[in-house]
């Protein structure tokens, strides 16, 4: 396949991916939560277009891909540090890119969120509390080494402080994706 093609459905895979990640943005936004029947259609569309691109292989890539991610990333979901939504939306985008791809986006994404966090901590006055609290909370699971859940807010009716996770996400995809289309690789983050 000439590479102006292979450009072009490269292309139309960040639009499809962009798209899905767009759509689970606003439903976070809105209702704080990834609804599955869009985590499902992703992950078909993912199967979909990793049999388009790699043939019947592509049916390895996409188990291997989504498992991966999972297997990374779900620890934070226990841990209460990420919802369920979040890594499974981070599935698809691996479904659709490759593991290393969805790292790169997912360690962007949590740098985001830090940024984003300080501003709203900031702005509600609560950042030496919040600072406190993960201080104490990293010297539990660290030096006591135990394993806690991160406690958060979500519950309460309080959900100015909760930061809706896939805008971050949203972020860093584009940020990965423009980085990739200009200079033809990843980051080098890992």
């Amino acid at each position: 396949m000439p590479s102006e093609e292979r450009e072009v459905i490269r292309i139309i895979a960040y639009v499809i991916g962009g798209m899905l990640i767009s759509i689970a943005m606003i439903y976070d936004i809105r209702q704080y939560r990834v609804p599955n029947p869009l985590i499902f259609s992703g992950l078909i569309l993912g199967l979909v277009w990793q049999i388009f691109s790699h043939g019947i292989w592509g049916v390895k890539v996409w188990v291997v891909s989504a498992m991966i991610v999972w297997m990374i990333l779900f620890p934070f979901v226990l841990l209460r540090m990420f919802g369920a939504g979040d890594v499974k939306l981070f599935m698809v985008i691996g479904c659709f890119f490759g593991v290393r791809f969805t790292i790169q986006c997912s360690i962007i994404a949590l740098f985001v969120g830090a940024i984003v966090s300080i501003f709203k901590m900031c702005k509600h006055r609560i950042l030496l509390d919040r600072l406190r609290f993960l201080a104490s909370y990293l010297g539990i699971v660290f030096l006591g080494k135990k394993m806690i859940k991160y406690r958060t807010d979500f519950l309460s009716e309080n959900k100015e402080n909760v930061i809706p996770f896939v805008f971050p996400t949203w972020i860093a995809f584009l940020v990965s994706v423009v980085y990739r289309i200009l200079f033809e690789q990843d980051l080098l983050l890992f």
